[in-house]
């Protein structure tokens, strides 16, 4: 746990909604604020925040680092701050998505700076984004101790609840596949297949997860506590969910750059997309069986329809002991 004799100084990057939401879990802290664009007018949660021209500005003072981008801007962002990354920063980031080649998150970091105490914050990241208050529970991975004690140190007086995992791996994945499953419940709903169509795709979504994240090294029993049923079981608001609209339109019959120019926040449905993508190479490459995520990928592709997919998966049923 890192050690502080004033408040502990915290960067922020992302001023997008993943960065409103997390701001207030470090209202204990210090806060420099830095975006890829700033607003003309910063949301109440940043307002007061110490706003930053550059990455480096932001982070080369600073005790923790927070990540709140897509996956799509991880790379070049950590680029920046890798300039000036020190061994003792703790650095947190919400994981939605991967690389190409299926390359996680902890990897993009891991490459491009010399930080070794990485945390990736996990649980029903969806809700996270949706609400307009700070989350009651997080779920904290790393493979060191210090991250999970500092922000339960930090975030005491919110009443956070704060669960520390070593399994990042396990973690990511969840939270990279959830808006992939959200996108197959998106189109389900569109085609009005039902509650109980919903709830299939949904026990399917976690059991692919799981498979995926034990074949690249994660735990499998992560998929039965936050990390898993926290992330990839839909809450009440699901409907309103940016993949799950998106999953709406195509299920709707619309050609996908229509879907993709619907009236909801395109850098959250990048995440989905590229993960999606690189699911069918990386599933092959482990002799893995995941029809649920390939039927996405094949209608992102263009190769099947909603419809066409979705049977496919469902006539399969959820085999005991898939490969």
């Amino acid at each position: 746990m890192v050690e502080h004799t004033t408040k502990p100084r915290v960067a922020l990057l992302g001023c997008g909604a993943m960065g409103q939401r997390l701001a207030p879990l470090f209202a204990a802290a210090e806060v420099s604020l830095w975006g890829r664009r700033r607003p003309p007018t910063l949301p109440p949660a940043l307002a007061q925040l110490r706003w930053c021209e550059d990455v480096a500005d932001a982070c080369a003072a600073a005790d923790a680092v927070v990540f709140a981008l897509p996956i799509a801007a991880l790379r070049q962002v950590a680029r920046a701050y890798g300039a000036v990354a020190r061994g003792d920063q703790q650095v947190f980031y919400v994981a939605r998505g991967v690389e190409p080649d299926f390359i996680l998150p902890h990897q993009v970091l891991r490459q491009e700076t010399c930080t070794r105490q990485l945390a990736v914050l996990g649980g029903s990241l969806r809700s996270l984004i949706a609400a307009p208050e700070p989350p009651s529970a997080l779920l904290v991975g790393s493979r060191y101790p210090g991250p999970a004690q500092s922000l339960r140190a930090w975030t005491q007086a919110l009443g956070v609840q704060i669960t520390a995992s070593a399994d990042l791996v396990g973690i990511e994945v969840a939270g990279a596949l959830e808006p992939v499953t959200a996108l197959a419940i998106g189109m389900a709903e569109a085609l009005q297949l039902g509650a109980s169509v919903r709830g299939l795709l949904q026990t399917r979504g976690l059991a692919e997860a799981a498979r995926l994240a034990e074949a690249l090294g994660g735990a499998g029993n992560t998929f039965a506590l936050l990390a898993g049923m926290g992330s990839l079981v839909l809450p009440p608001d699901w409907q309103q969910e940016a993949h799950v609209q998106l999953g709406l339109a195509l299920g709707a019959g619309q050609p996908q750059p229509a879907a993709l120019d619907a009236p909801t926040d395109a850098p959250a449905h990048l995440d989905g997309l590229r993960t999606a993508a690189a699911l069918p190479a990386v599933a092959r490459a482990h002799h893995l069986q995941l029809p649920l995520m390939e039927a996405v990928a094949a209608v992102l592709a263009g190769t099947q329809t909603p419809a066409t997919a979705l049977r496919t998966v469902l006539q399969r049923g959820l085999q005991v002991g898939e490969p």
